[in-house]
């Protein structure tokens, strides 16, 4: 099965609190058994990209990389930058 998980959230400031404690600490601790079972793709923003997968633990993790649109981000107040 292929597993799509978006870890923009690790690429804001709340990357170490909250939603983004729980992104890390998921793909910190995939057990080995669902590493070898699925592929993962991670949605990240081009920005900043080898930042965020620099805090991850990948290791044995079939994965790639795709782009989210940096017109998607959501600013603080909630309306789509453009």
């Amino acid at each position: 099965m292929t597993i799509g998980l978006d870890l923009s959230v690790i690429q804001t400031p709340h990357r170490m609190r909250g939603i983004g404690a729980t992104a890390i600490n998921f793909v910190n601790n995939i057990p080995a058994t669902a590493k070898s079972n699925h592929k993962f793709v991670l949605y990240l923003y081009e920005k900043d990209r080898a930042e965020a997968l620099a805090i991850l633990d990948l290791t044995g993790l079939d994965y790639e990389v795709r782009d989210l649109a940096e017109q998607q981000r959501i600013n603080q107040i909630g309306r789509a930058h453009v």
